[in-house]
């Protein structure tokens, strides 16, 4: 929330990460910040992750003049499934997952790593801001505490942390867009989100199981 940079510059370095350039060349969105010789937890071909219950996200084409995977294919998870997310950048205002959420369905969440409110670092259970939080998208809980919306709407938010069982909405209580975004419990002007980072060598990741 402080330290601001240019928005040129941000633009500039964020559009500038090989992911990019590698979906170009696959036509597979990565997620970002991962390099081309890196995939995505839920990506990796299924040999690797043999008997851990993880399994592979739908590969989606990519459109470059996006920032992340806003394009890609969403899917429903069965229950018991398992899918994990590597490297949730607090970046965006919305990160989507292409979790499409059940109604009615539970889940469990589970994060762990840490990312950076400009100077701060922060884990999922974000930090301490005293009357700052007040003006937080969630307000009164923590600044960078890890959190879900249903659909990019801060209608629907809810807290995760470093985990978390939480129950969908009902069928009628659901916007029309079912997909499951995080992001971190800043403030709401959309401009302060420009310094928040990554931790490149303990980046911030999340895995969500359905269990019901």
């Amino acid at each position: 929330m402080y330290n601001f940079k240019p928005a040129a510059i941000k633009r500039r370095r964020f559009l500038g990460n090989t992911w990019i350039a590698a979906a170009a060349v696959t036509g597979v969105a990565l997620s970002p910040r991962i390099g081309a010789g890196q995939t995505h937890a839920a990506d990796r071909s299924g040999s690797e992750n043999a008997g851990k219950g993880v399994l592979n996200q739908p590969q989606v084409p990519c459109d470059p003049s996006l920032p992340w995977p806003e394009n890609g294919v969403t899917s429903e998870m069965s229950v018991g499934e398992i899918r994990q997310i590597a490297s949730i950048n607090p970046f965006p205002y919305y990160y989507p997952t292409l979790i499409r959420l059940t109604p009615g369905a539970e889940y469990r969440f589970s994060a762990d790593g840490s990312w950076a409110d400009g100077t701060i670092t922060a884990s999922p259970d974000g930090w301490l801001a005293f009357i700052l939080e007040a003006g937080a998208r969630l307000p009164f809980r923590r600044l960078f505490l890890l959190c879900g919306s249903v659909g990019r709407t801060d209608r629907r938010i809810f807290a995760i942390g470093s985990g978390r069982v939480w129950k969908a909405p009902a069928t009628d209580q659901m916007p029309q867009d079912r997909q499951l975004y995080l992001f971190p419990n800043d403030w709401k002007v959309k401009l302060l989100y420009k310094n928040n980072r990554e931790i490149p060598d303990k980046p911030l990741h999340v895995t969500v199981r359905r269990l019901s």
